[in-house]
């Protein structure tokens, strides 16, 4: 998209909603002086909005006609996700959880990833010599019943 350098995440909600329910907004901002770079990125709640936005593009937002386009990383995580599948990944998945607090244990960590689907093991890395966690884990869990966000 080419934005306004005045545009507000509500102002690109307000225009995209026209197509459908918008999940998140991010406009990407220069770091050093935090202004706008002109460019952001609109998540809908239906992928089948997509198409519809991408029929917005050239209108006039602001005053200013914007460029609506599939941006590559969406392109790059159908891909990527697309060829995981084509390899049968159906074995165990061992994911890293890193910056726990030290005082979280593994029935906490269930808690918080259960929801998603089942969880193989947990292993919370414990320093030997206070007893304590060293702050970040491993969970193992099957492709086939465990949900990605």
């Amino acid at each position: 998209m080419q934005l306004s350098a005045r545009i507000r995440p509500r102002d690109l909600e307000e225009f995209f909603s026209a197509v459908g329910e918008v999940r998140d907004v991010r406009i990407i901002s220069d770091r050093n002086s935090r202004r706008s770079k002109g460019v952001a990125y609109v998540e809908f709640k239906d992928e089948k909005c997509i198409p519809l936005a991408i029929g917005l593009n050239n209108q006039k937002l602001l005053g200013v006609p914007i460029i609506v386009q599939v941006s590559q990383a969406e392109k790059n995580r159908t891909a990527s996700s697309n060829l995981t599948l084509q390899k049968g990944s159906q074995g165990p998945m061992r994911l890293y959880v890193g910056s726990l607090h030290f005082n979280i244990t593994e029935e906490m960590l269930r808690g918080i990833f259960e929801p998603f689907g089942h969880i193989d093991s947990i292993q919370l890395i414990m320093d030997t010599e206070t007893g304590r966690s060293k702050g970040y884990g491993f969970i193992s869990v099957s492709w086939t019943t465990f949900i990605f966000y």
